[in-house]
């Protein structure tokens, strides 16, 4: 199963509210407990280990929220750099500056733009937004 970040969200918020943490009953089984102490899971059939990795799910829907949330950002602010040194190419090249400048310009535009088109597309998965 695939999740979005979207879901992941909606599954924090309709979800019991962490943190969680882990514990262990006389008969070995092991348990969730919610921030109140209240149980949320009980598990007979895994370890301690792997009831940590379940009580970790609110720390990791968090994280995960959060880092979308970034990615998002990021992406925006690319996007303007890409649309502003997009904007500007025609500018210099249309008398702004002396024609012998505009290779100079160049120099640093091309590079620029092609390092904010490839982030953003590695932030897109390859799509177009």
């Amino acid at each position: 199963m695939t999740l979005t970040p979207e879901q992941v969200a909606e599954n924090a918020k309709d979800g019991t509210q962490g943190p969680w943490e882990t514990g262990a009953c006389e008969d070995l089984s092991t348990f969730v407990t919610d921030a109140s102490g209240n149980i949320i899971a009980h598990i007979s059939t895994i370890g301690l280990e792997d009831t940590r990795r379940i009580a970790s799910v609110p720390d990791m829907e968090a994280l995960i929220t959060k880092q979308a949330a970034e990615i998002e950002r990021l992406r925006e602010a690319l996007d303007r750099v890409d649309r502003s040194l997009t904007n500007l190419q025609p500018k210099i090249a249309n008398g702004l500056v002396s024609k012998e400048w505009v290779p100079v310009f160049d120099g640093y535009i091309d590079p620029a733009v092609e390092a904010v088109r490839t982030t953003l597309e590695e932030l897109t998965g390859g799509k177009d937004e």
